[in-house]
């Protein structure tokens, strides 16, 4: 079986960020760009039937324990510690044992909030085993 990583990005005013995700085609790397926790739970949902998503690498925007999706100059709530649960399924569906997430969302692991947040996402995300990386800063 096709073994994928998954690049979930969303606007960005970061010129090297917008020309990396969208000016990609290297094989068993998809780029998707999302405006909504719907958005993500959809395309981690549709790569599944493509292959298998060993590395999930999410580009959003957070602070601590909250992830937001952008569009241009609007923010809208994704994620926080008591509704990542809702990536439970598709994660299980999609992701093997002993796969890989990168939450890209600055700060998002800071604080009592953040440490909340990242108990919360490895189980809900990674029910198999596997890692969660944040970026803290």
């Amino acid at each position: 079986m096709l073994t994928l990583t998954l690049h979930l990005y969303d606007d960005s005013a970061n010129p090297l960020r917008q020309y990396a995700c969208r000016n990609t085609n290297q094989p068993g790397i998809v780029y998707t760009h999302v405006a909504s926790r719907q958005d993500v739970i959809n395309e981690i949902g549709r790569i599944r039937r493509l292959g298998l998503l060993v590395e999930l690498w999410l580009h959003l925007h957070g602070s601590p324990g909250v992830v937001r999706t952008q569009s241009v100059l609007l923010q809208s709530f994704a994620f926080d510690a008591s509704t990542v649960y809702l990536l439970r399924n598709v994660c299980f569906n999609a992701m093997p044992a002993l796969a890989t997430v990168y939450w890209l969302c600055s700060d998002l692991g800071q604080g009592p909030a953040g440490d909340a947040f990242l108990r919360a996402a490895g189980p809900a995300m990674l029910s198999r085993g596997g890692v969660l990386y944040p970026r803290l800063r």
